[in-house]
This record gives C-alpha cells, sequence and structure tokens, in this order.
C-alpha cells in the first residue's frame, strides 16, 4: 500500500493531536455499539438477514400485491421503477396497462429446462418474466445468470428480459455466471442503497398516509403501522450486514462535533484521508494473514505425525487478500490438506484427481470436501458431485451427509460465529468478534479440530 503524500511531519506518523482525535472518534463508536445492544430486532435475533431463502421470502411477500401485507401494489410499483429506471428501453412499456392485475410472484422457481436449478425469485407480469439472483454469502454457480435469463427471455415476447442481480453492495455476477449476456439486460442492485432506498421511501409514502388521516384508530392505518414497523426492522438489519449502521454513525458523530473542528488544517484533512483509506484495510489484511498462519500452525501440531499434505502460502494468501481489499475483486484465501486417495478400505481408485479438505475465508468462513480437478477432465457442479460420490467408500457417505451440496465444493459448510459466519469481505458482527483474543483462538481451535477429524477420519473411517 503507497502512502499519501502530504505536509505532515512525518510521512509514517500522525501527530499528538491527531491522535488523540482518533482515539475519541473510536472511544464513541465503542458506546454506539453498547446502545446496539439494546435494540431487539427479529431479523437479526433469529439470523434471517443472513439467509437468502428467508430473505426472498420477505421481498416476494411485499412485491406481490396480493400478499398479507395488505399494502396492494405499493412495493411492486416502486420496486419496478427502481429496476428499470435509468434503461435505454423499458420493458413495461410494451405490457399491456393491465399487467399488474395479472402478476405473480414465485419464490424458489424451478422448471425442467432450468436442469434442477431455483430462481430465488420470478417476477411474472402478465407472462413477462423478470428473474432476481439474490446473492447474501453464497456463490455463483456456472452459466447460473445466463441460464436463468436465457429461460425467461425465451419465454417473453421478443425474446427480451432484464435479469436482477442482487448482492449486499452491488456487486457484479461472476464472468462464469453471467456469461454473454449484455450490460443493459443486467440490472445489479445492493442491499445498502438501492434496496435500503426502495423499501425506506415507501415507508415515508405510507407514514404520510397515516400522518393526513385524522381517524388514527382506522383499521387500515393499524394495519399500515404495523407493516413499517415490520420493513423499518429489516431496514436496521440491512444497516448491520452492510455497513451502513457505521456511516450513518460517523455523520453523526462529526455533527455532534462540529464545533471542535475536528479536522483543523490541510494536514488533519490528509491524515484523516490516510487514516480512513490505509489504516482500516491494512487492519484487514494483516487479519486475513494471521488467521491463516495461526490456522496453519495448529494443523501442523495436529497433522504432521500422521504425514499429513498441507498447502499453505503465505504470498499467496497475501496476493488474494490484496484483491478482496484493494482491488475489489473476488479473492478465495485458503488452506489445503489433501487427501490420500488409494490407501484406505473400501474406495475406488480414480485417475487425475485429487481430493482434498479446505478452509476458505471471503464472505463466509467455508469448510468442507473439494477436488482439484483443473485440467484433468472432471466435470464441474453437480457432475463433480456425482463423480466423488461414486469414488469414495460407502461408509464415508454418512459422514458427508450432514454437509450441504454445491457447486464448486461437494461438501461443506460455514463456521459460525454466534448467528452467522465471519464475513472478512463486509466485516458483519461476527468478523468483528474475531478481533477478541479468545473469540480468534477458540476459532482456529475449533476449525483445526474439525480438519483434523475430517482427515483421520477419511484415512480410516472404522475407526473415527
Amino acid at each position: 500500500m503507497s502512502n499519501c503524500n502530504s505536509n505532515l511531519n512525518s510521512d509514517n506518523e500522525f501527530n499528538a493531536g491527531q491522535i488523540n482525535r482518533f482515539k475519541n472518534f473510536i472511544e464513541y463508536f465503542k458506546k454506539a455499539k453498547i446502545k446496539e445492544q439494546y435494540t431487539y430486532n427479529i431479523f437479526d435475533t433469529c439470523s434471517i438477514s443472513c439467509q437468502e431463502i428467508l430473505v426472498c421470502r420477505f421481498l416476494g411477500s411485499l412485491l406481490d400485491p396480493k400478499g398479507e401485507h395488505g399494502m396492494g401494489d405499493i412495493f411492486l410499483k416502486s420496486f419496478l421503477n427502481l429496476i428499470f429506471n435509468g434503461l435505454p428501453e423499458n420493458p413495461l412499456n410494451k405490457l399491456k396497462e393491465t399487467f399488474l392485475s395479472k402478476f405473480n410472484v414465485y419464490l424458489e422457481y424451478t422448471h425442467q429446462k432450468l436442469n434442477k436449478r431455483r430462481i430465488d425469485i420470478l417476477l411474472d407480469l402478465d407472462g413477462f418474466y423478470i428473474p432476481i439472483e439474490v446473492k447474501i454469502y453464497a456463490r455463483d454457480g456456472d452459466n447460473q445468470c445466463c441460464d436463468y435469463f436465457k429461460f425467461c427471455a425465451s419465454h417473453n415476447v421478443n425474446n427480451s428480459s432484464v435479469i436482477v442481480y442482487l448482492t449486499l453492495n452491488g456487486t457484479k455476477p461472476d464472468e462464469k455466471s453471467i456469461g454473454n449476456v449484455d450490460g443493459d439486460q443486467l440490472i445489479c442492485l445492493s442491499f445498502k442503497n438501492d434496496i435500503y432506498n426502495w423499501l425506506d421511501s415507501t415507508v415515508c409514502s405510507l407514514k404520510s398516509d397515516v400522518q393526513n388521516t385524522n381517524n388514527k384508530n382506522d383499521v387500515n392505518l393499524i394495519k399500515i403501522n404495523r407493516v413499517c414497523s415490520v420493513v423499518e426492522q429489516f431496514l436496521d438489519a440491512i444497516k448491520n450486514i452492510t455497513g451502513r449502521l457505521e456511516m450513518e454513525e460517523i455523520e453523526q458523530y462529526v455533527e455532534l462535533n462540529k464545533n471542535e473542528e475536528i479536522v483543523k488544517s490541510s494536514d488533519d484533512f490528509i491524515a484523516a484521508k490516510r487514516f480512513a483509506e490505509n489504516f482500516y484495510t491494512a487492519v484487514k489484511i494483516r487479519k486475513l494473514q494471521d488467521f491463516f498462519a495461526s490456522l496453519n500452525a495448529s494443523l501442523h501440531k495436529k497433522l504432521d505425525a500422521v504425514g499429513a499434505d498441507i498447502v499453505y502460502d503465505r504470498n499467496v494468501i497475501l496476493a488474494e487478500a490484496e484483491k478482496m481489499y484493494l482491488e475489489d475483486k473476488s479473492g478465495y484465501p485458503s488452506i489445503v490438506i489433501k487427501l490420500p486417495s488409494d490407501d484406505f478400505t473400501g474406495c475406488r481408485k480414480a485417475e487425475n484427481y485429487s481430493l482434498e479438505l479446505a478452509v476458505e475465508a471471503s464472505d463466509v468462513i467455508t469448510i468442507g470436501y473439494s477436488m482439484d480437478h483443473q485440467g484433468n477432465g472432471i466435470p464441474g457442479g453437480k457432475a463433480l458431485m456425482e463423480y466423488v460420490n461414486n469414488h469414495i467408500c460407502d461408509s464415508y457417505k454418512n459422514e458427508l451427509a450432514s454437509f450441504q451440496k454445491g457447486d464448486y465444493w461437494f461438501a461443506d459448510r460455514n463456521y459460525m460465529i454466534g448467528k452467522a459466519s465471519p464475513d472478512f469481505i463486509n466485516c458483519n458482527s461476527s468478523y468483528s468478534k474475531l478481533y477478541d483474543h479468545d473469540v480468534f483462538k477458540n476459532t482456529v481451535d475449533n476449525i483445526s479440530d474439525e480438519l483434523f477429524h475430517m482427515y483421520m477420519h477419511w484415512i480410516n473411517p472404522k475407526e473415527h
């Protein structure tokens, strides 16, 4: 990382006054976090905000004009304006004016042409299909967005459609997922800004109806207040998982201390800029490196005696971290333990493949079984899972049954701290806990213990 050029006394140091103001700023945040602990939120309490299926159900219910919220099409109309605003050609112009009366919303929509895949949310505007793919912590599958778009386009008039790709921060899908879908046909939305502003403005509109009515006991007004209360809890949950809450706290801090002149000179401004841009990023990179270095050391203590082949490269971890934090690209830092494929009872030996245990840290900490199959002509996705299942012993399949199945890991699970897995990209509350010494140590110990069990069970499944 490069240092900002400035007229400070040293290019590498902050002066005493600046350091003191930074300390005051950190103390203010600590107190703000303590206050947040007393805020009851059903989405956070039940970990709903981290689960894509449940979030999709909530969004789908709001988008349904016939939904239980009882607010009609106010959420749907404002959402359609959001996704089609700025497009060179608005698909709504091709629809009949009565399309809202024939609107349907489908959750986890499946069709034989989708090869057992499920579209998270499918909007059916009188026969005009719009797929919405929601990614909170999951990864893209091969041709996933492309397949969803082509399926909907083939169903629509003139083979036209768009695909909405919704993530925490509005990132684009991987190239392997989007394929040859044109930029104008891809609408990337973020929970942090787009969904938050959409719901916030809709709630404000509903509340204005309440304020303009004299009869506060009206049944419809009571219903509106309840709906607004639930949506506002979801808005608070969005703040928590996207970092929007921290930005609002910064703005509040600056406003409360405006008379103290937090930034008193050009040097102060440059120092604040350098602190914001470099310090936070440097801390995150160091934490990621420390996590894998500590995990590597713990694994060697447990597995060296049995001759396990542990693959760890500090320079690779750093390169992946810089992708994540400096280049805003997908990075997948990991540790891999190669699994012997021909020295345990009951397994068939297959050529040109390498089974491995892996731990990966990006938007979640993933632990599981994967396959090094690049260049070996072995298929990916669900075909990979079938391939692996044909080459492992039956006694081990019971162990794999407790894991989820994915496109790239044939069996994996997310490591949880509290109610969520640490998100090294968006830095959720579970990630923040890794800065507590005891939590960090327990996390490393627990993961290494689990990997030790998995490895020993693999080489001798009858004894473990």
